[in-house]
């Protein structure tokens, strides 16, 4: 008999949802952690989408872990313990992808500012020069002949 064709049990399960717990735990570490430890601004931004295409798959296991859980056979008790820690896992997920798009929007918004800002800067630039050759002219020298 597979792995596949093989029932789940509630043993089971509880290893993947501590599986999709830990990945959680690891991507949260990154967003605590982004303010402090990183400092290239790309590479956050990168990271941070990635984690968000991470943390969405994670939506998509979650939910087929719930429905595992609700297909197992076990006692009430262990049924609702087991209901509170994948909703509790489901509202972390939550929290964290509206995480990650606030730090995707914050360094976003920072980029755009600043490409505002150096064009801006350009055009200050450019008139300022344009002001000082106005200002500045030389008179003409005639060539010298031979």
């Amino acid at each position: 008999m597979d792995k596949q064709s093989k029932p789940l049990t509630a043993k089971d399960l509880n290893r993947m949802r501590e599986r999709v717990k830990l990945k959680l735990t690891n991507i949260k570490k990154f967003i605590d952690s982004c303010g402090n430890t990183i400092t290239d601004k790309t590479q956050i931004v990168i990271t941070a989408q990635q984690k968000l295409n991470g943390v969405k798959v994670l939506e998509e296991e979650l939910e087929t872990l719930f429905k595992q859980y609700l297909d197992i056979e076990e006692d009430e008790k262990s049924s609702n313990k087991s209901d509170e820690e994948m909703l509790e896992l489901l509202e972390e997920r939550d929290e964290i992808e509206a995480s990650l798009k606030c730090l995707l929007s914050k360094y976003n918004a920072n980029d755009v500012a600043m490409i505002e800002n150096k064009s801006n800067h350009d055009s200050d630039l450019k008139s300022y020069i344009d002001h000082i050759e106005l200002k500045s002219k030389l008179p003409e020298i005639p060539l010298p002949i031979f």
